[in-house]
């Protein structure tokens, strides 16, 4: 699934002491040139940073082989609950409510 130039988002990395005055957009695939640039300056992050960006990835490989797909229009729904969300039209649940909920079903 290709998220749209609307909806694509924009990444911006900010190492521990750094700044960094730009911000990185994808928008289409990505060379493997680019893939081996990025993944060449992790190298030289540190430790902990490099552990991070390891798991991400790691996570993003077991999520490609998970069974479970959703489909385009639970992806517009979930862009549309958090746009909603933001604008405050939409809250989280509190404990309280929960502990309803979770009373009602048998929980």
């Amino acid at each position: 699934m290709r998220l749209s130039a609307a909806t694509r988002p924009t990444f911006r990395a900010n190492l521990p002491g750094e700044v960094h005055t730009h911000s990185i957009q994808y928008n289409g695939a990505m060379t493997k040139d680019q893939v081996k640039e990025i993944l060449d300056r992790v190298l030289t992050w540190p430790p902990r940073r490099q552990e991070d960006a390891a798991r991400f990835l790691r996570e993003m490989e077991a999520q490609d082989a998970s069974p479970y797909r959703i489909t385009d229009q639970q992806v517009g729904e979930v862009e549309r609950r958090r746009a909603d969300f933001m604008r405050g039209k939409e809250r989280y649940a509190t404990d309280e409510e929960m502990a309803s909920l979770w009373k009602k079903c048998g929980l």
